[in-house]
């Protein structure tokens, strides 16, 4: 499940020193970054594995942050099918 990381562009967040918070949506992204980095029966936060934060996340984003389409639905994204497994309760 893990894919590379490129497909994200750094967010213009808030700096080091505080700021303002990440949209909900840039904090979705990049959960799901963090998430698809590890394998996934890993426990990334208490008891939840990366496969369900990854899936968390991919509930949110209203559209692929790498292909641009509607949320999980071309079939040539590897991104796109990755969340549309994870969407269906599946560990790809």
């Amino acid at each position: 499940m893990t894919l590379p990381a490129e497909w994200l562009t750094p967010p213009s967040g808030p700096s080091a020193t505080g700021g303002a918070m990440l949209s909900r949506e840039q904090t979705a992204i990049d959960l799901l970054k963090c998430a698809l980095s590890w394998e996934p029966e890993v426990r990334l936060i208490g008891n939840l594995r990366t496969c369900e934060l990854a899936a968390l996340a991919a509930s949110i984003i209203s559209s692929c942050p790498k292909c641009g389409a509607e949320p999980w639905c071309d079939i040539d994204c590897d991104l796109c099918l990755v969340c549309t497994a994870l969407m269906a309760g599946e560990v790809p």
